[in-house]
């Protein structure tokens, strides 16, 4: 009876358990998927909520930035048209002032007012350069007694040419663009400061969240909408900068009140436009479907409690047979000798894997390490296990009796290691069994090391491996080997298999398909040093457009390079960082990167597939080629624009009165200048180019019409009829009275009838 009741009393318990098992599987099971799907539902339902936003966001900032870079555009060309006029730069060039450059002043300053009185946003324009003690403004200062002298400290190291400012002016707000331009016969630099009402600047985006900041993460703007809510707007450019936000969106903890921010880059501004909003305002629907999937998760758990109860009796049948099965097979009778079913079948298993464990007793040193990688993971500790890699070999049937031990790397380049080059491999080893033990293992898909015991010399050694490359090279199979220096003592093969793969390493600049032998690598290491000045020359150069120069001030920098083994990685950041500088020249000059295939991405992906130096300089080689000759077409193109420009005005104005000044004033160029490429560009002056126009329009007239000679003078540009007879008879070597006689006898004679 006490048995009987002992039975129950087990039996019941584990049923309990069994209860509780069902339970957590129903929870798990239900409750689990159920969990994940809301999550995943939230998390979709928040993402698709802020990409809707995101894109919103996006199209009102780069609208706003289009407007604002248009607004710097219309600064920048008034800058370009100050610098056009004559007046600077006969003040830039002069050493000492006359009444002449008086006048000139006077000039300039009036052309400032009659600017500033057509632009309501902008405050002030000034000029100076750093030679002449002296700025322009509304009226001529001296530098010490100029008003605003913090502008004067801005010009200073010019970097880039053209630099916009927020700052106080005199207790206000104010955008200052400074303009740094350098005249070619001297060191006078030269600059334009136009000062723009802060609050008129950024008055249209008063009535959004926006803000603004420069690279540096200082704060520019920020909108009356978007102040009333942030906590702390002054902290916002140190979280920026600190890499919070990923790319151009996500969301920042501002005092612990999360906002979701999406910002656009203005290159031409050189600051970014951010549009933030609170986060949770965004994403309530979120936040309400999560109150849902909290309640569904409690009835699921009452539902798992019902389940698990109606279902612990049904399942707990066939586990009470096997708890009869395991008692037979332990001779145990019906007695119960155990706490629970499940500890007897525990007991049961152990049991079997005790016999198993006796079975492979013997083998229990060398099993674990007989797989793929085995030996690396051996190997690659600071300290070799020598009872564990003696069992090993034994196993693998590897003679240790020579005490002479060697260690090769061999990166097969082309190819992946197959059956063949293992098979390959295997023969020629065991061809040469008798003089040379060789233990192979793979590391990877393309890599194979081999530990070699043999008595032979290192030299004879290095010679066998040779004739196993030229062996393989044969095949088509091209291999890059390393061959670490010989060793004695079995402890030494760690630091020897390091050795090796180090060495290996050296293919970087050596090359591939070679065979890297008595090399041995230092132990202090280096510092690598770069040459920031031919950095500078080298970029120097390709703005010159001289390929030449600048893969010289190139392979001065490379030479440095070579055998830091230890700064590889650094060696391709400084790779990346030169193509970096590149493109960035090519940026400021305004070439049409989409034209070619020069982008960030593709530099950097191209350089990390390098896989020797050479490879390395030749991709930088290549694209300070491609950048010379994209600056050069731009610079033609800048030129032919011109020309058109100029041709066009002169095809519209011919029949008055212009001079090279009104011309040159179209396109923003000094006369000389615009004379020199206009006539590098069409072989002809610009005043050859009006008298040819003149003299067709002329000879037109002359035939098609009975004018007389002095209206058509008038009709073609000229002053007086005496300046038009003589260019027409320069021109066509008669009078336009002889030419017109002479036209019509022709036409007459053409009319009688044969």
């Amino acid at each position: 009876m006490r048995e009987d009741i002992k039975i129950k009393r087990i039996l019941q318990k584990a049923k309990y358990s069994v209860f509780i098992k069902i339970f957590s599987v129903f929870s798990l099971g239900i409750g689990l998927p159920v969990l994940l799907i809301g999550m995943l539902t939230i998390d979709q339902s928040t993402s698709h909520s802020l990409q809707q936003i995101s894109q919103s966001n996006k199209k009102v900032l780069r609208e706003k930035k289009m407007q604002y870079e248009q607004k710097i555009n219309e600064i920048e060309q008034s800058a370009f048209r100050f610098i056009g006029q004559d007046a600077i730069w006969q003040l830039m060039d002069s050493n000492e002032l006359t009444v002449k450059h008086s006048f000139l002043m006077a000039n300039l300053a009036s052309m400032f007012t009659a600017t500033l009185s057509t632009n309501h946003e902008m405050e002030s324009i000034y000029f100076f350069d750093n030679i002449h003690p002296y700025v322009i403004a509304e009226t001529k200062y001296t530098k010490e007694d100029f008003k605003d002298q913090e502008a004067l400290t801005l010009a200073q190291n010019m970097n880039p040419s053209f630099k916009m400012i927020h700052r106080k002016l005199q207790d206000q707000d104010v955008i200052t663009f400074i303009k740094s331009f350098s005249l070619p016969s001297s060191s006078s630099i030269g600059l334009l400061v136009f000062n723009v009402n802060y609050k008129l600047f950024f008055d249209e985006l008063a009535m959004y969240e926006i803000m603004l900041t420069d690279r540096a993460g200082r704060l520019i703007y920020v909108s009356e909408a978007l102040a009333n809510q942030l906590p702390q707007t002054y902290a916002l450019g140190e979280i920026l900068l600190s890499g919070k936000l990923d790319a151009d969106e996500g969301v920042l903890d501002l005092d612990n009140t999360p906002f979701y921010m999406t910002q656009e880059t203005s290159d031409k501004m050189d600051i970014n436009f951010h549009f933030v909003q609170p986060y949770d305002q965004l994403v309530q629907p979120a936040l309400l479907l999560r109150k849902t999937i909290i309640a569904s998760m409690s009835i699921v758990f009452g539902l798992s409690l019902l389940l698990a109860f109606m279902f612990s009796g049904i399942l707990y049948r066939p586990l009470s047979r096997l708890a009869i099965s395991t008692r037979k097979y332990l001779g145990q009778g019906a007695a119960p000798q155990y706490k629970n079913e499940y500890q007897m079948i525990e007991t049961a298993i152990a049991h079997m894997h005790e016999e198993n464990s006796q079975i492979t007793d013997k083998y229990k040193v060398a099993f674990p390490f007989l797989q793929k990688y085995s030996l690396h993971d051996l190997l690659s500790k600071g300290s070799l296990n020598r009872e564990q890699f003696t069992a090993i070999c034994r196993t693998l049937n590897f003679d240790l009796s020579s005490n002479s031990f060697a260690m090769a790397a061999i990166d097969f380049e082309n190819i992946q290691i197959n059956d063949t080059v293992r098979e390959k491999l295997s023969d020629y080893f065991t061809e040469r069994k008798g003089y040379m033990h060789c233990l192979r293992f793979e590391l990877g898909d393309k890599r194979t090391m081999l530990l070699f015991n043999t008595d032979l010399p290192v030299e004879a050694l290095h010679s066998e491996l040779c004739e196993l490359k030229t062996s393989l090279n044969n095949e088509g199979f091209e291999l890059t080997l390393a061959l670490s220096q010989p060793f004695s003592e079995i402890a030494d093969i760690p630091a020897s298999y390091r050795h090796a793969l180090r060495l290996l390493d050296h293919k970087f600049f050596i090359g591939k398909n070679e065979i890297i032998y008595n090399m041995p690598l230092t132990q202090d290491k280096q510092d690598l040093f770069v040459d920031n000045k031919q950095i500078e020359k080298l970029l120097q150069r390709i703005q010159e457009r001289n390929f030449k120069e600048a893969a010289r001030a190139f392979d001065h920098i490379t030479q440095s390079m070579i055998g830091q083994m230890e700064h590889i990685d650094y060696i391709r950041y400084i790779h990346f960082q030169i193509c970096s500088q590149i493109i960035s020249v090519l940026m400021e000059f305004r070439v049409d990167l989409k034209s070619s295939s020069l982008s960030k991405e593709r530099i950097f992906q191209s350089i990390q597939r390098s896989e020797t130096i050479e490879e390395l300089d030749g991709f930088v080689k290549t694209l300070m080629e491609e950048s010379t000759v994209l600056l050069d077409n731009a610079n033609t193109q800048h030129h032919s624009d011109l020309i058109e420009q100029t041709k066009a005005f002169i095809r519209a104005h011919y029949c008055k009165d212009i001079s090279l000044e009104d011309i040159s004033r179209v396109v923003f160029l000094s006369p000389r200048y615009l004379g020199t490429i206009f006539k590098a560009q069409t072989g002809a002056t610009i005043f050859e180019y009006v008298t040819q126009l003149r003299m067709q329009r002329a000879m037109e007239l002359l035939v098609s019409t009975d004018m007389k000679i002095q209206d058509i003078s008038n009709s073609t540009g000229y002053n007086t009829v005496q300046s038009f007879i003589r260019f027409f008879k320069k021109h066509f070597h008669m009078t336009p009275n002889d030419f017109r006689k002479k036209t019509y006898i022709a036409s007459q004679k053409e009319e009688i009838p044969e």
